[in-house]
């Protein structure tokens, strides 16, 4: 049986296991597009929507090939058809952008196994992409107008005077789109990840000037409870290998959980040192701590504490952690942490270091 409402691009026809390429796809899903060169494949994605590309090994330069297609339809499964287990071409394909590999000998139980797991995903990718753009507009919307009327009643502007009420529900309205703006797109990160379709450009990183970006926005909030910061970044610390952004958002993760869950007067450290070949960051604080029993679990999804009633006094939904590690181990690194109840956590995220 094939698999339904699959569009398939084969790009390359080799032989597998005394058949081609071509009709092993054909006899796994009914719409079928091949191409003999990666060119040709990438000008059929102009015009077509595709769920899983096929790119045989045969064609030349496959690492500036798969960037091409990523670049076409940034959501589409790229699985590579493999002569062998040959463990250099394996990470050259998957460093260049592929998804998946597939080595040879294979049968049609097989191939049609991995393309059923992929068009599935790739789905719900760009359904969640799409669900979550079309959210954030008016949320983003309702946010930005509410600011307007925060700043107009601060600067006693033409839109009017608020009363105390009226601005604190106003403030109201603006902080809850913020959260719900949050909650959209850490939904969407997730799927994202699970989906493996979560782009990257990879450079060299300087800690300290993300640092400094993250602290603007946190450091009002950090002030609002009187929690003392602490930095100890060398002047000298050499860039780390990774993606400005993605580094951002964990370092604003570690940063606001550790705001959050440390009490008023609490203290926050963060430091930077190199390390085997690897940058450090970590963020320490002195608040609540994680329960022993809790300690295994902290990365999972959805996950919030069931032991520790101060935790659950704070909004959230138990993905930024979950996020923020899986885009350290996307960039290379590894993210962990130490504990103790009521005395504090440390986490901790190592990157590649770039090489001076």
């Amino acid at each position: 049986m094939k698999t339904d409402y699959l569009r398939l691009l084969v790009i390359g026809d080799s032989q597998v296991d005394g058949q081609s390429l071509v009709n092993l796809a054909k006899a796994c899903a009914e719409d079928v597009l091949t191409a003999d060169h990666v060119d040709d494949g990438a000008a059929l994605l102009d015009k077509h929507s595709v769920q899983v590309v096929l790119l045989d090994q045969t064609q030349p330069n496959l690492k500036d090939a798969l960037p091409k297609l990523r670049h076409k339809q940034r959501f589409m499964p790229i699985i590579v058809v493999l002569e062998n287990h040959d463990l250099a071409m394996i990470s050259q394909c998957l460093e260049a952008g592929a998804d998946d590999y597939l080595p040879k000998p294979f049968n049609i139980a097989m191939l049609k196994q991995r393309l059923e797991i992929y068009a599935e995903r790739a789905g719900m990718g760009e359904f969640m992409s799409a669900f979550a753009h079309d959210l954030l507009v008016p949320i983003t919307s309702v946010k930005g107008f509410a600011d307007l009327l925060l700043r107009g009643n601060a600067l006693k502007s033409d839109l009017g005077r608020l009363n105390e009420l009226q601005g604190d529900f106003v403030a109201r309205i603006r902080d809850n789109s913020e959260r719900a703006s949050k909650l959209v797109r850490d939904y969407n990160d997730m799927a994202r990840i699970e989906n493996r379709t979560v782009p990257l450009m990879l450079e060299p990183v300087a800690i300290p000037k993300v640092l400094d970006d993250v602290l603007k926005t946190l450091r009002p909030e950090m002030e609002k409870k009187s929690v003392v910061l602490s930095l100890q970044i060398p002047a000298e610390l050499p860039s780390a290998y990774g993606n400005y952004y993605r580094i951002q958002e964990v370092l604003m993760t570690l940063l606001d959980n550790a705001r959050q869950y440390t009490s008023s007067g609490g203290h926050i450290s963060v430091t930077a040192q190199t390390s085997d070949g690897s940058i450090q960051i970590s963020v320490q604080d002195d608040g609540f701590g994680i329960h022993e029993k809790e300690r295994d679990k902290i990365f999972q999804k959805f996950y919030r504490s069931l032991e520790d009633d101060r935790v659950r006094e704070y909004s959230g939904n138990g993905l930024s952690l979950y996020i923020a590690k899986h885009f350290v181990e996307q960039l290379g690194g590894r993210m962990w942490f130490e504990s103790e109840m009521n005395k504090g956590s440390t986490f901790h995220f190592a990157l590649p270091m770039v090489e001076r």
